[in-house]
C-alpha cells in the first residue's frame, strides 16, 4: 500500500473540483471525491487495478443491465401524490429485505408515519440481484427501489456526455487544467465514473416527478452523487427541502465530506448523530443554524450484565473489502498466537464473501452486534463506527494501525497512544502486561465520548411544519 502519496492525491482532487465547480458533470466524477485517505477508497481508480474494475464491477453491471432490459416493461410501484418526507437509503444486504428497521435510518420511517408524517423510503440497490427481483420480493408498502439503470437512450447519452467532457478536458481546457493533463489518474475510464452520479440524480428526479415531496433526506458521507443530486434538485425542484444525515465515522483526515465548493451543492440541513460531529461541521465553516443533532437512529436500550467474559475480544471491520480482509487476517493471527482469549470476528453486513475460521478460539459472528458487544471486553477496530458504542457497552476500544498509514481512527480526538496497536505482539503486551485493565477502561469511559445520543425526531417535524 502506498499511503505516502494520499495527501498529494487529495490536494490535487480538491483543487480540480474547486476550479471546475460550475461544471456539474466534472463535479460528478466519483474518483475525485476521496472520503478519507484509505486504501479501498482509492485503489479502484488506479491504473494497476484496471483488471479488477473490468472483471468485477463490469461483470455484474452487464448482468444487471441484461436483467433490466428483459423486465423493463414490468409495472412499478409509484409514490403517492402527497409525501412529506422521502428517505433515500442504500440496500446492501439481502438479509435486510422486508425489514422495517433500516440499516442507516433505523426506525425513522416507522416513527414518522406513526406521528402522521407521510414518509417513504427509496433504496439504491448495491446487491447482485436486479432491482426488479427485489421489487418482486418486497412486501413493505412504503419501501421502493430505484432502477439500476436509466432508459437505453439515456445510458448512451451518459456515455457520450462524459466522452466529450474528457475531450474538452484534454483539448480545450488547457489553461484551466494544465496541471492535471499529465496526471494518470485523469484517465478516460475515470471520467466514466461520473455516469453513476448523473444517472442516480436523474433517476431520483424522475421518481419524484409526480409526488413532489416536501423534503428529501439522503445519506451523507462525501460522495460525488450527494453533491450532484443536491444541485439538480435545487434547479428542478427549488421548493423541496434537502437534508443529509451524516451517519458514518469522522476521522482526522476526513476529506470530501467537508469540501465546500458552492452553496448550490450544499444541503439545506445537515443532521448529525451527536454534538461532537456537529462541532466538526461548524469548525469546517458550515453555518451552525443548518447543523442539527438528529441523534443515533439505531440507538438501543442497553443493560450491561455484571458478569462479563474478560477473555472475549471483538474485531469489527467497516464496509470495505480491504478492511475486512486485513482485519480477518489479524484475527487469525491473534487466535493462533493468543490461545487463552476468544476472538469474535464480525464481517461487515455489506461484505459479500464468507469467512471460515480455522481456529477454535476464533468465531465468525452470526448473531447481533448488540449480543457480541455485551459479552466482550475489548474492541479492535479501524474505521468502523462500532467504536462509537464503546462507552455505552463499557468496552475498551483499541485501534489497529497498519504500516505507513495516515490515521483513519474515528476516536483520534480522545485516545491515547497506549490504545493503539500495530501487531499481535502489541496486543499481547497490552492484555498481559497492562496493570489494572479494568481501571483503564473506567478511566477511558469517563471521557466525554457521547457519540450515541437519543433520536430527536421533533427536528424533522419542526422543519416540515415551518415549510
Amino acid at each position: 500500500m502506498q499511503y505516502k502519496n494520499f495527501k498529494k492525491r487529495i490536494n490535487e482532487s480538491n483543487k480540480f473540483l474547486k476550479l471546475n465547480k460550475n461544471n456539474v458533470n466534472l463535479v460528478s466524477l466519483s474518483f475525485l471525491h476521496i472520503l478519507r485517505p484509505q486504501y479501498d477508497l482509492i485503489k479502484n481508480f488506479n491504473s494497476f487495478y484496471l483488471k479488477y474494475r473490468i472483471s468485477y464491477h463490469l461483470k455484474y453491471s452487464i448482468i444487471k443491465f441484461l436483467k433490466y432490459l428483459f423486465s423493463y416493461f414490468q409495472d412499478k410501484k409509484k409514490l403517492s401524490k402527497e409525501i412529506d418526507l422521502l428517505i433515500l437509503s442504500n440496500f446492501t444486504n439481502l438479509n435486510h429485505l422486508n425489514n422495517k428497521i433500516d440499516f442507516y435510518f433505523g426506525n425513522l420511517q416507522y416513527f414518522l408515519n406513526k406521528n402522521k408524517i407521510n414518509c417513504h423510503t427509496v433504496y439504491r440497490n448495491f446487491t447482485r440481484l436486479s432491482t426488479n427481483e427485489l421489487r418482486k420480493k418486497n412486501k413493505i408498502k412504503n419501501h421502493h427501489f430505484l432502477d439500476d439503470f436509466d432508459k437505453i437512450n439515456c445510458e448512451i447519452s451518459y456515455f457520450f456526455l462524459f466522452f466529450f467532457e474528457y475531450l474538452k478536458f484534454k483539448i480545450f481546457s488547457f489553461r484551466k487544467n494544465k496541471n492535471f493533463l499529465k496526471n494518470k489518474n485523469f484517465s478516460f475510464l475515470n471520467f466514466l465514473t461520473g455516469i453513476s452520479s448523473v444517472r442516480m440524480a436523474n433517476l431520483i428526479l424522475k421518481f419524484i416527478k409526480e409526488s413532489n415531496p416536501k423534503m428529501i433526506l439522503i445519506t451523507l458521507e462525501g460522495h460525488a452523487w450527494e453533491k450532484v443530486i443536491t444541485r439538480k434538485l435545487r434547479e428542478k425542484y427549488p421548493k423541496i427541502i434537502i437534508a443529509g444525515y451524516q451517519f458514518s465515522v469522522l476521522s482526522k483526515n476526513t476529506n470530501s465530506l467537508f469540501l465546500k465548493l458552492d452553496k448550490k451543492y450544499e444541503q439545506d440541513f445537515i443532521f448529525t448523530k451527536n454534538k461532537i460531529h456537529k462541532n466538526f461541521f461548524i469548525h469546517k465553516g458550515f453555518e451552525p443554524s443548518k447543523i442539527k443533532i438528529l441523534g443515533d437512529l439505531k440507538k438501543e436500550k442497553i443493560q450491561i450484565s455484571k458478569i462479563r467474559k474478560i477473555n472475549n475480544i471483538i474485531i469489527c471491520p467497516e464496509a470495505l473489502d480491504y478492511e475486512n480482509e486485513v482485519m480477518f487476517s489479524f484475527a487469525e493471527n491473534c487466535a493462533k498466537k493468543i490461545n487463552d482469549y476468544h476472538f469474535i470476528f464480525r464481517p461487515h453486513p455489506s461484505y459479500n464473501k464468507k469467512f471460515i475460521s480455522r481456529y477454535k478460539n476464533l468465531k465468525i459472528s452470526k448473531t447481533t452486534l448488540k449480543n457480541d458487544l455485551l459479552k466482550s471486553k475489548i474492541l479492535i477496530y479501524r474505521g468502523s463506527s462500532v467504536c462509537y458504542y464503546a462507552k455505552d457497552y463499557k468496552i475498551l476500544p483499541i485501534y489497529l494501525k497498519t504500516k505507513n498509514e495516515i490515521s483513519i481512527d474515528p476516536l483520534y480526538y480522545f485516545k491515547r497512544r497506549e490504545c493503539k496497536i500495530l501487531s499481535v505482539s502489541d496486543l499481547k503486551k497490552f492484555i498481559y502486561k497492562t496493570p489494572n485493565l479494568e481501571s483503564k477502561i473506567k478511566k477511558l469511559l469517563k471521557i466525554n465520548m457521547q457519540f450515541s445520543e437519543k433520536p430527536n425526531l421533533s427536528i424533522i417535524k419542526k422543519i416540515l411544519n415551518d415549510k
